[in-house]
């Protein structure tokens, strides 16, 4: 502060920045006077070419990630990183880190390169290796066979990582490279025939989609879960030193699979990894056990080579080339969503249907039971049952379902048959048949109503088997009305019951499995 006087006896005090003013006209007073650079802002001296409160001019502020420079508010980067100018405004970056801007704004890394401390990289990926400057397939690569700089003799090929006159396993010689003509769309069951782009090659055929289980990327057919070029999505590249494991990226292979060029493969069923990496079975024979074998064992099936438990496996849940969606299980064959309950009985129950006994009441039926415990979905929201049988003339039959509540679903009352009242009297219904081997199924929403079932075939031709229509919404005929629905919201753990009725004389039959899916 300073003190000047004024007159001999009055004092008038200048903050600090001002100084005192007097002159002949005017009183005297403090006024601030601000050094080369600076403005007076409200009586303030700022610099206006870096303050962020008044940039360029006098309450001219910056937001709040912006800087003030040269008199211009622009976008202030931190924390070691750059201000690299783009069609769309200027960003901030990572210049060790960004393969945009490796080192400086607009240096970008080639194709498999990445960005370290600022300079671009080779990362070899996919399950490749890097020799010298390149990434290669070492299992396939002339002039990097099985490692970098073993180069095949000029007349051989390289197959599985090693030099030779033929190709290893069941993959064909074209030109100096071994592929599968199976699924190369540059070599689709031949040589040098190539798929169009729109196309794919399975079984060598180019063809429009893929199958088991694969999918199609490019024109390529590949499996996400273990390709580690296409780890769980087209395009997604393990990087190097991880394999590909269940369709994620990972430093080791799970569930009891081998790791075998980025892959992870059951070389207890895969035909081109039986027993070991690169053990192909010859052509037809298929996996099983780790064993090539001409036949698959213990129930499973021979899925393109490969032995499979259809009953469990979701990418062949129930035939070869179904595969379950994401977030669901197979179960019996069936693609349930995690978290459902599936209860079975059979599939040899030979529980016999008292002929010509059926009056209405439960008691006069053949019921299986169905126990189901605790630990699964708590509360109904969604059933479908599946029933095989093996009768003659469908017409006779009244299945019904029962709840732990005791709640009575009709599913299917003497189909084909205008009974007038639910106790199993009246003639004829459907003449069609049912076999075991060919279940029916029912569910709220489908398409054909169980009134319907057998509808158009004759007595001597199986339902499902002979019109590929298996699958029906329950109708309760003369029964009480409501289909599965009205079971919603009812506790699962219990005794569940299904059961199958005969109104009609001189016709026998079993019934064999019972499987309960509920959601």
């Amino acid at each position: 502060m300073r003190v000047h006087e004024i007159q001999g006896s009055r004092a008038l005090i200048c903050a600090a920045g001002a100084i005192f003013a007097f002159s002949a006209v005017a009183a005297p007073g403090c006024e601030t006077k601000c050094g080369p650079g600076t403005a007076d802002c409200d009586g303030t001296c700022v610099r206006l070419d870096r303050d962020r409160l008044h940039c360029g001019a006098c309450g001219a502020s910056c937001a709040d990630n912006e800087v003030c420079e040269d008199g211009q508010c622009i976008l202030g980067c931190t924390g070691g990183s750059l201000r690299c100018p783009t069609e769309k405004g200027d960003i901030c970056v990572d210049p060790y880190t960004d393969p945009a801007n490796c080192g400086d704004c607009g240096e970008t890394c080639p194709v498999e390169h990445t960005c370290k401390d600022g300079s671009c990289v080779l990362e070899c990926a996919g399950g490749t290796a890097r020799c010298g400057e390149i990434c290669v397939n070492l299992a396939q690569d002339h002039d990097n066979c099985g490692g970098c700089g073993h180069v095949c003799q000029a007349d051989h090929v390289c197959s599985f990582g090693e030099c030779g006159l033929e190709c290893a396993g069941t993959t064909t010689k074209c030109g100096l490279i071994c592929v599968d003509l199976e699924n190369d769309p540059e070599h689709c069951g031949d040589c040098g025939t190539e798929c169009p782009l729109d196309l794919v090659c399975v079984a060598g055929a180019c063809a429009l989609k893929c199958a088991g289980g694969t999918t199609k990327c490019g024109n390529h057919c590949v499996d996400t879960d273990t390709d580690p070029a296409n780890c769980g999505g087209c395009g997604v590249k393990c990087p190097g030193g991880q394999v590909c494991a269940d369709g994620s990226c990972d430093l080791k292979c799970v569930g009891g699979t081998t790791e075998c060029g980025g892959g992870c493969f059951d070389t207890l069923s895969d035909p081109k990894h039986c027993g070991g990496c690169n053990g192909q079975c010859p052509a037809g024979k298929v996996c099983a056990g780790g064993l090539c074998d001409l036949q698959c064992v213990g129930g499973t099936t021979e899925c393109n080579g490969g032995c499979f438990d259809t009953k469990v496996d979701p990418k062949r849940c129930g035939s070869c080339n179904n595969a379950c969606s994401t977030g669901q299980a197979c179960a019996s064959g069936a693609c349930v969503n995690v978290g459902a309950t599936v209860a079975t009985v059979g599939p040899t129950l030979n529980l016999t249907i008292p002929d010509d006994s059926y009056n209405g009441t439960i008691g006069s039926m053949a019921c299986a039971s169905l126990v189901v415990p605790a630990g699964g979905a708590v509360k109904v929201g969604a059933v479908t049952v599946t029933v095989a049988v093996s009768h003659t003339w469908v017409g006779d039959l009244t299945f019904k379902l029962v709840s732990p509540a005791g709640t009575v679903v009709v599913l299917a009352s003497r189909p084909g048959l205008n009974e007038a009242s639910d106790n199993g009297g009246g003639c004829c219904g459907a003449s069609a048949n049912l076999t075991s081997s060919s279940p029916i199924v029912f569910v709220d929403g489908a398409a054909t109503s169980a009134e319907q079932m057998g509808a158009g075939l004759s007595s001597g031709q199986n339902i499902c088997q002979s019109n590929g229509i298996c699958t029906f919404a329950p109708n309760p005929g003369a029964g009480v009305s409501g289909g599965l629905s009205k079971l919603k919201g009812e506790n699962v753990p219990g005794t569940w019951k299904l059961c199958v009725g005969d109104g009609a004389a001189l016709i026998t039959g079993t019934l064999q499995q019972v499987t309960l899916l509920i959601q």
